[in-house]
C-alpha cells in the first residue's frame, strides 16, 4: 500500500509544504517548532486520517487483515515530534522530516483500510458511504475518492504491510 514516489499524492502531501531545504522552523519561548499555520495543517491532516483509519478498520473487524495497529515501527507523525518545541533548529527539522515521512505511512494505511473494504473486484466501493455514516465530512471523501490514496490501480504501489506469522489473504490486495 505504499506509494512508490511519495510526491504522486500531491493533494495531501502538498499540504505538508515539508522541503528539507526550506522548513518553516520558528523561534518561540519554548524553542525550536515548526510555524504555527503550518503545525495545525499537520495536526487536521494527521488527526483527520487517523479518524478515517479507525472507522474503516473498525467496520473490518471480522477480518483478522484489519487488525493491524500502529506500532513503533510505523508510528504516527505526532510521535516523531513535530508538535513539540526542541532545543536547536535542527532538532525541530528533525523531528518534522521524520513527522513527514510518518504521514506517508498514515496515508498507505487508509489505503489498506480502504483496500479492505472494497470488493475484491474494486467494483463496490463501500468505504465512502461507511465513512459518511460515520460523521466524515463530505468535503474529506470527495477529496479521498479523487486521490491516489484510493486509487488501487497496478503500479502506484510499491507494496503492502503483511505480517508473515499470521495467516493472511493480504496478498490478495496487492495488484
Amino acid at each position: 500500500y505504499m506509494p512508490k514516489v511519495c510526491h504522486i499524492e500531491s493533494v495531501f502531501m502538498a499540504r505538508l509544504k515539508c522541503h528539507e531545504s526550506h522548513l518553516p522552523i520558528v523561534k518561540s519561548a519554548w524553542g525550536y517548532v515548526l510555524d504555527d499555520d503550518l503545525r495545525r495543517t499537520w495536526m487536521e491532516l494527521e488527526d483527520t486520517f487517523e479518524k478515517i483509519c479507525d472507522i474503516l478498520l473498525s467496520s473490518q473487524s471480522h477480518n483478522p487483515e484489519a487488525k493491524f495497529p500502529p506500532n513503533a515501527f510505523w508510528p504516527l507523525p505526532r510521535r516523531n515530534g513535530y508538535r513539540a518545541a526542541h532545543r536547536t533548529s535542527q532538532g525541530a527539522q528533525t523531528a518534522a522530516l521524520r513527522s513527514r515521512d510518518a504521514c506517508v505511512l498514515l496515508l498507505a494505511r487508509c489505503t489498506m483500510a480502504i483496500a479492505l473494504c472494497d470488493a475484491n473486484d474494486g467494483s463496490n466501493k463501500m468505504w465512502p458511504m461507511i465513512l459518511s455514516q460515520n460523521g466524515v465530512h463530505h468535503a474529506w471523501i470527495d477529496v479521498l475518492l479523487s486521490s491516489a490514496i484510493a486509487d488501487l490501480s497496478p503500479g502506484l504501489r510499491v507494496g503492502a504491510f503483511i505480517d508473515p506469522l499470521e495467516r493472511t489473504q493480504c496478498v490478495n490486495h496487492v495488484p
